[in-house]
């Protein structure tokens, strides 16, 4: 669809320029010709244009061995459509975020942190590889940078395929992708798309006529693992140097747990703390504590008997 566009578009360009010409040519010389044009005069081949006659936007006016001349079927038409399709992929202008306000929730790393600030505020791309195991904070991290900024998009490895991340950089164009759980991005496809992205800031977009075109995007990518053993080198690359993670001691998972808890899932502050405590003991996953108060709220009945349901079956 976007392709077809941009032929009408090329076409109506045309006409509006040459045809109050043509028409003033023919007037002059007193010729009964309605102005048309040839495929090379708006530079695009012959086949494409027969496309855009099948679909009744363009009409044949003369035909012979060696020329064929054409016309928009209803130029007016084509200029709502073209509205109408600018207006539905029109992207407001990108924000700058105060970097300054990230990761209040987060306890330690504050280097890690200035670090990212440093890469948020950077005019050009700069990527970066955050390794660690479970109830390290990564994710809060990444989830703090997508809460914060209007275009970024959050995608995670072991679902990323399925969403098709090619599609996802050139229809979207984010100025950030986060993605968690890379080391869970084994696609071929994708790996392709992030060596693509991240070296040259292109990746390819194949047209209806199986031709490619190159798409210029302007992304960094802010990626967390597990274990970074399954990257292949040349991603590795193209990161900083991976910044390895170590797990929370109790007293900071609280902290951290308490914190995003309360303020970005609404409990009290008694229950927060009970689901901090609950989770430290079971899994020490921030995402556990943060499913739990998802489910149930305020409801410390409830908060006991889910902890309970894990430990059994779990």
């Amino acid at each position: 669809m976007n392709e077809e566009i941009e032929l009408l578009k090329k076409i109506l360009e045309y006409e509006d320029r040459e045809f109050p010409k043509k028409r003033e040519f023919y007037r002059q010389h007193n010729i009964n010709l309605e102005p048309s044009w040839e495929w090379h005069e708006v530079s695009i081949p012959a086949y494409k244009i027969r496309k855009l006659v099948e679909k009744g936007y363009v009409k044949i006016v003369y035909k012979s061995r060696k020329h064929t001349e054409y016309r928009l079927v209803d130029p007016e038409a084509v200029r709502e459509l073209i509205k109408a399709h600018e207006a539905a992929t029109y992207k407001p202008e990108r924000k700058e975020i105060n970097v300054d306000d990230l990761f209040k929730y987060i306890v330690g790393y504050d280097d890690i942190k200035s670090l990212l600030r440093i890469v948020l505020k950077s005019a050009k791309p700069v990527h970066v590889l955050l390794i660690g195991p479970p109830a390290t904070g990564k994710t809060l991290f990444l989830e703090d940078i997508y809460n914060a900024c209007p275009d970024a998009e959050f995608v995670v490895g072991s679902e990323a395929s399925g969403l098709g991340l090619s599609k996802l950089v050139r229809e979207k164009q984010p100025s950030i992708l986060l993605i968690d759980e890379i080391d869970k991005l084994l696609k071929a496809d994708d790996l392709s798309t992030l060596l693509s992205i991240m070296e040259s800031g292109k990746t390819r977009r194949v047209k209806g006529d199986g031709i490619s075109e190159l798409v210029k995007v302007n992304v960094k990518v802010i990626a967390a693992g597990n274990t970074d053993k399954r990257l292949p080198p040349e991603l590795k690359s193209r990161f900083l140097p991976p910044l390895y993670l170590k797990p929370y001691t109790y007293e900071q998972f609280r902290e951290v747990a308490v914190n995003y808890l309360v303020n970005f899932e609404g409990v009290s502050k008694d229950v927060a703390e009970l689901i901090a405590d609950l989770t430290w003991d079971f899994n020490k996953d921030i995402r556990t504590a943060r499913s739990v108060a998802r489910l149930c709220s305020n409801n410390i009945d409830e908060i006991k008997s889910m902890f309970e349901l894990f430990k059994k079956y779990g």
